[in-house]
């Protein structure tokens, strides 16, 4: 409580001794973690670096194959503005991962954020293009990985060459040819944009959203 208190004072030097003392006294994983969280974010926001990354590394110790202690530390980061540093420990936790999808998708999601917010458009579509030749076909997260893309090239004005690379994929997926149609749409190719949603509304007829699109374009 006296740390919370020095820490709203801005008192780092008084919040960080308070949350020492704490975390000398507390009993049980869980209790030491949450103040070795909250310590290590005190010090970031005191701009005392090292400190902070030593209560990381202490946090760690406590469950060193939890890889989710690694990726709070990670947004906790992101979150004081030190996106460098987060960018940087999410790459590490890339690796860590070890393939496992459900972490995967979570990493590359902050990755291709942290990117783009570092305007670092090239890594972020390095990013999101392994996302998604590694993300299988009606998994959750490949919407969100299909928009990032797409937003990339918005921004470049480059929706075009998508379309190309996209179109060929269609024939087989039907969320690439929903994709591609909403393309065509949205740089008024609309001849092009019904064709497609005809084709995907006859290919899945329980898609209301896809039938209400070709009556849009009629």
């Amino acid at each position: 409580a006296m740390a919370q208190v020095h820490q709203r004072a801005r008192k780092w030097k008084e919040a960080l001794g308070a949350y020492d003392r704490a975390i000398a006294r507390a009993r049980g994983k869980s209790a030491k973690q949450d103040l070795l969280r909250s310590a290590a974010a005190a010090a970031l926001e005191g701009k005392d670096d090292a400190r902070a990354d030593a209560y990381y590394k202490a946090m760690i110790k406590t469950a060193p194959r939890n890889l989710f202690l690694r990726m709070d530390y990670a947004q906790l980061l992101a979150r004081l503005g030190r996106k460098r540093q987060a960018l940087t420990l999410w790459t590490t936790l890339r690796s860590r991962a070890k393939g496992q999808l459900k972490h995967l998708v979570i990493i590359w999601r902050e990755m291709a954020e942290l990117s783009q917010s570092l305007k670092q458009d090239d890594e972020a579509e390095k990013v999101v293009r392994d996302a998604l030749k590694k993300t299988p076909e009606g998994h959750w997260a490949r919407t969100g990985f299909l928009e990032t893309l797409i937003g990339i090239y918005r921004r470049l004005d480059k929706l075009e060459a998508l379309i190309k690379e996209f179109e060929p994929r269609a024939k087989r997926s039907y969320q690439m040819l929903v994709t591609t149609a909403r393309l065509y749409e949205e740089v008024a190719d609309d001849v092009r944009a019904l064709a497609l949603f005809r084709k995907a509304a006859k290919r899945r007829p329980s898609d209301t959203r896809v039938k209400l699109k070709v009556i849009q374009l009629l």
